[in-house]
């Protein structure tokens, strides 16, 4: 477990979900806790996906997460892709986000993955620099394509 005089990262809990999906709302990222704890729920059946947060030593609030799963490929080596990496405003430039990237590279490198894989908005300077300066190198911009299925009820 990395730890830091701040604060303490750990895995997930499903009492972090509100603070979690608070979290997520911030950045624009839509989703109520009950549908996080719909998702937490199926995180627990596949242990190749893994959620762990960044928690104030002082007050206990989560002030960050990140969302990381191994993604087997037939076309390349076995990787682990970022899901999400959330830092509330506050703590930025502190040491969380580092933080929680060492701790996604330090369970990569258990599981035998060869690399880490993320994507990041074109838009978002700040977090290019910061991936940079945590040795990642741009490889390509695409852009993604998402098909979204009516609920059936």
């Amino acid at each position: 477990m990395y730890k830091k005089k701040e604060f303490t990262i750990r895995s997930l809990e499903i009492k972090d979900l509100l603070e979690v999906a608070f979290l997520c709302e911030v950045l624009g990222f839509a989703g109520s806790a009950n549908e996080f704890e719909k998702r937490f729920q199926d995180f627990i059946l596949f242990t190749h996906h893994q959620v762990r947060v960044a928690q104030s030593i002082c007050d206990g609030n989560i002030i960050g997460f990140i969302h990381f799963f191994e993604a087997p490929s037939l076309l390349s080596c076995k990787t682990l892709e970022i899901g999400a990496l959330v830092v509330e405003g506050n703590w930025r430039k502190q040491g969380v986000g580092k933080g929680l990237m060492l701790t996604a590279e330090q369970w990569a490198r258990s599981k035998g993955c060869q690399s880490v894989l993320l994507a990041t908005q074109t838009k978002r300077a700040d977090a290019h620099q910061f991936y940079a300066k945590l040795g990642y190198e741009k490889e390509l911009e695409a852009y993604f394509l998402r098909k979204i299925f009516k609920k059936i009820f």
